[in-house]
């Protein structure tokens, strides 16, 4: 979303974001994770055209639980 925006001339605004994670998880998923992002920046710097119009989902879907549900209302 970030590089769709960034190409298409969006105005975008960032904070600063503080992130910690207390389990000290293995630094393999931080490289795995910053090679996956080194590959997203190649596809899009030497494949703009393909890169943005391709279908960009996860390998493995999400698990996820509905907490609750909104209705839209009846008028």
């Amino acid at each position: 979303m970030l590089a769709y925006s960034i190409v298409s001339g969006a105005s975008l605004r960032f904070f600063p974001l503080t992130w910690r994670e207390e389990d000290q998880t293995s630094n393999v998923r931080l490289v795995r994770q910053t090679l996956r992002m080194f590959d997203v920046l190649r596809q899009l710097v030497f494949a703009r055209g393909t890169f943005m119009t391709a279908w960009h989902q996860p390998e493995q879907p999400y698990d996820s639980d509905v907490i609750t549900r909104v209705e839209p209302a009846v008028s």
